[in-house]
């Protein structure tokens, strides 16, 4: 191409498996002819699996002039080819190794994430130092319970490690109907955020089984969720069914059902009317961050408080 054409424009995102950011992918934009094609440009796609080229195109260039992005990477089995597209003074073009998730949770979580600066889903607040979700609701052009939904999904795949979709599921569809509403109200500027998490955790692992497959079946079916998740159902409502959250310990723990056989005994906690000794045939799972202050045994016979 001529030294002193025009200077054209390319940008776009290279997406592998998951639909994860390939980084360190290298992207050639090709010059696409009848017989051949030439390179015009090249670069490794960002952390974030972004990438954004340059190339000149002569005012004499044949037209249409049609181009062909291509990416490589060692995490891909083939390259990433883009179909066949004419050159525009500045192009979009993105690779994706597996169809977009077009669903509303994910169309929602992609127009955030650019907006976050390496803050997580889970870590967004309302409070008086920080007005994340007002802030990205303004950006997004969306209401802050919208956004909210999102957040406090996010939360509770952080604490009880069941992924965000399947409890922004249940919020969207407000299943069941006693779930807080609307949430950002309910949020009360954060400071109580983790009993309301462990209140909606416990309104929606008390669900039946039944109950808790219809609502995952119908987001996926109304485009709440991807439909990725359509085979994930069992698995999920597997989860849901065999999580309990301790309702009179403080602070808050999930139980997750043991393999028969197994007792664990739970004693006290930081309420005085909390039961104390409890049997509960359940092992203890701790939310990341949330301090284990309760003794756990296997004995046969449960011990005295701090003995």
């Amino acid at each position: 191409m001529d030294q002193d054409g025009k200077v054209y424009e390319i940008r776009g995102t290279v997406r592998g498996r998951n639909n994860a950011p390939l980084h360190d992918a290298r992207v050639v934009v090709w010059w696409q002819r009848i017989r051949e094609r030439i390179e015009l440009a090249d670069a490794e796609t960002s952390e974030h699996g972004r990438y954004h080229l340059s190339y000149r195109v002569s005012e004499n260039a044949p037209q249409p002039l049609l181009l062909v992005v291509e990416a490589r990477s060692e995490y891909l089995d083939a390259p990433l080819v883009s179909p066949l597209t004419k050159a525009e003074p500045d192009l979009q073009i993105d690779l994706i190794l597996e169809p977009l998730d077009q669903s509303e949770w994910a169309t929602l979580v992609r127009s955030i994430e650019p907006l976050l600066d390496g803050l997580k889903l889970s870590e967004f607040v309302e409070d008086r130092t920080h007005q994340d979700i007002s802030f990205l609701a303004r950006e997004v052009g969306k209401s802050t319970e919208v956004v909210m939904r999102v957040a406090v999904s996010a939360r509770l795949d952080a604490a009880f490690k069941i992924p965000g979709p399947a409890f922004y599921a249940f919020l969207r569809q407000q299943v069941p109907v006693a779930l807080p509403s609307p949430l950002f109200d309910a949020s009360q500027n954060f400071a109580p955020i983790d009993v309301l998490g462990h209140h909606i955790g416990s309104l929606i692992f008390s669900l039946s089984a039944q109950v808790q497959t219809q609502t995952l079946t119908s987001a996926v079916a109304l485009g709440l969720i991807g439909p990725q998740f359509t085979k994930q159902i069992p698995q999920l409502v597997s989860e849901l069914q065999v999580s309990i959250i301790l309702r009179d310990s403080s602070p808050i723990y999930l139980l997750k059902l043991p393999p028969p056989g197994v007792r664990v005994s739970y004693w006290g906690s930081a309420r005085r009317n909390a039961p104390s000794p409890l049997r509960v045939p359940a092992t203890i799972f701790k939310p990341a961050g949330w301090p284990l202050s309760f003794g756990l045994s296997r004995r046969s016979r449960p011990s005295q408080p701090g003995k």
